[in-house]
């Protein structure tokens, strides 16, 4: 008898124990620059102190939440193809707090066009800022030149070389 109320003891402060945990949460929208959602993208907040990684998933909404999250600190980071990734660092999980990020992730043309790895900060920074005004101006060329191109009598579709006049 003695044993089984031992038991039971043991499963009533295991339980206790389980309700004590202190948790927080975060949640929020991941978006583009123009404010449309992000579905599909990878939302990973890393506890500083233990280095544990809990990964979400945006939804069709573009809507992420990580529910129960230990008291501490974290970084959050998204990403997503076709744009860069997104790191905030420090953010504080408090008892019971309910954190909401929203996200606004900015377009990666120019890290996709020109590989910048093993160059100094600054440089690869100037080389991003220039790709990415450029490839904009090639975009809006092409955008403006496209109609003629294609209605043009002078330009073959393959647009290798022109059609004798």
């Amino acid at each position: 008898m003695a044993r089984f109320i031992r038991l039971g003891f043991l499963l009533l402060l295991g339980t206790v124990t389980t309700w004590a945990a202190i948790t927080g949460s975060i949640s929020g929208v991941v978006t583009d620059p123009s404010g449309a959602v992000i579905s599909g993208a990878t939302v990973v907040a890393t506890s500083l102190s233990t280095n544990v990684k809990t990964t979400a998933v945006s939804d069709s909404k573009g809507f992420y939440s990580f529910t129960t999250l230990n008291v501490g600190v974290y970084d959050v980071s998204v990403s997503q193809h076709g744009f860069r990734d997104y790191v905030q660092t420090g953010v504080k999980i408090d008892a019971n707090s309910a954190l909401r990020i929203d996200i606004t992730m900015q377009l990666g043309i120019a890290r996709a066009v020109g590989g910048t790895n093993g160059l100094p900060a600054p440089v690869a920074d100037a080389l991003h800022t220039l790709l990415d005004g450029n490839v904009k101006k090639v975009l809006i060329s092409v955008c403006l030149w496209m109609p003629y191109l294609l209605l043009s009598k002078r330009v073959n579709v393959t647009f290798r070389h022109r059609v004798e006049a």
